[in-house]
Parts: structure tokens; C-alpha cells; sequence
């Protein structure tokens, strides 16, 4: 899933032809990096405000590449991870009592590993579960990471997940991210072009 955010620079080529393209491109450069922080800050903050998960599990899943769409720079804000673990929503494992039955059919009490989760923010721990009914527990899959997983009736382990950085992002969360770049991308470049034009005349 992507979002492209569009910053209306619409004078980029006028400037180019002003001044020296090289100072024009390191100036928008430098502003785009400095908008790009912001905005993973911005996305982080919205989704953790509401999703139990860390600031860097969200930064891993966001990345901003740098687009020209129309003549206009801009970023694309992707979101590239997959449905994210159940041990990142502050997993926990727990040993817990439980009813079994023997092979002969007789119930007895024994304890066997629990997985707990906490998805959002104020909710309470819910236990790991399939939705075939069958209950996770802690296994290191093949991929070398420790996952939340349950046996299917075939046998084969599922890992499971919770939603993707994707779907914690909502719109309201986009339009914050768009105001800040209508309010602050023109004046962080106007003092970037300042800084390198100061630079080049030996002011700096």
C-alpha cells in the first residue's frame, strides 16, 4: 500500500534556472530528509497512540522514497510489511492449568504453555488463538524467528498475526501527515536554499 505526498514546489524549475541546480537539489534534498523523520514521527505517534506495538517495529514497516510525479518532488510513503506477529503487541508467555484427556479417556490436570497478547491500548491480554479455535503457543518457525503459532488440523504450523502498519494507519493519521507538509516543507526548503546560497557567496 502507498501514499503519494505531494509537495507543491511548482517553482523548482524556475529556481534551477536562477541559481545553481546542484545547490537547488542538495537544498530539496535535505528538506525532504528532514520531512521524512517528521513524518514517521507523526505516523508513529497516531498508530502507537491507539495500537499496543514499539516506535521501531512501526519504522521498520515505513519507508519514503523520493518521487517526481507532474514535474513536482515528492515522496511516497509506503507501507511495506506484512501482518505483524503476535509477540509484538506485548506477547507473553504463561504456563497455565488445564483439563486433558488421557488416551485411555480419562480427565486429568496438567499445565501447558499459554500465548497472550495485548493488541490496542486499554484493552486486556486475550489468549493467542487460531481461528479454527486451536490455541498458540511459542515456536521458533523456519524463518529463525520466535513466533506465536498453533497446529492446523494437517498438522502444519500457522503463525499468528495481527494487522499490518498498513491497517493501523487511518485516514485522519494521513491528513496530519499532509498538513505538516503543507505548513512546514516550504519554509524548511526556504532555509535550506538560504544556508546554501549564503554557503556559496562565503557568508557560512
Amino acid at each position: 500500500m502507498a501514499v503519494l505526498l505531494e509537495f507543491d514546489l511548482s517553482n523548482i524549475r524556475e529556481l534551477s534556472q536562477r541559481f545553481d541546480p546542484k545547490i537547488v537539489d542538495r537544498a530539496l534534498n535535505r528538506t525532504l530528509n528532514v520531512m521524512q523523520r517528521k513524518v514517521r514521527v507523526v505516523v508513529s505517534k497516531d498508530v502507537r497512540a491507539f495500537y499496543n506495538i514499539s516506535a521501531g517495529r512501526i519504522k521498520k514497516d515505513l519507508s519514503l522514497k523520493r518521487t517526481i510525479e507532474g514535474g513536482k518532488p515528492g515522496r511516497m510513503l509506503l507501507y511495506v510489511g506484512p501482518r505483524i506477529g503476535l509477540p509484538n503487541f506485548s506477547g507473553k508467555v504463561k504456563t497455565v492449568r488445564v483439563q486433558a484427556v488421557s488416551n485411555r479417556g480419562s480427565r486429568f490436570s496438567t499445565r501447558r504453555q499459554a500465548t497472550y497478547y495485548r493488541a490496542t491500548r486499554g484493552a486486556g491480554q486475550k489468549r493467542a488463538q487460531h481461528k479454527t479455535g486451536a490455541y498458540g503457543f511459542s515456536a521458533l518457525l523456519n524463518n529463525g524467528n520466535i513466533h506465536f503459532a498453533a497446529r492446523l488440523g494437517n498438522g502444519k504450523l500457522q503463525a499468528l498475526k495481527g494487522p499490518s502498519v498498513a491497517h493501523m494507519v487511518n485516514r485522519n493519521t494521513e491528513r496530519k501527515v499532509l498538513a505538516l507538509l503543507g505548513a512546514e516543507m516550504a519554509p524548511e526548503f526556504n532555509r535550506n536554499m538560504a544556508f546554501d546560497l549564503g554557503r556559496q557567496v562565503g557568508l557560512y
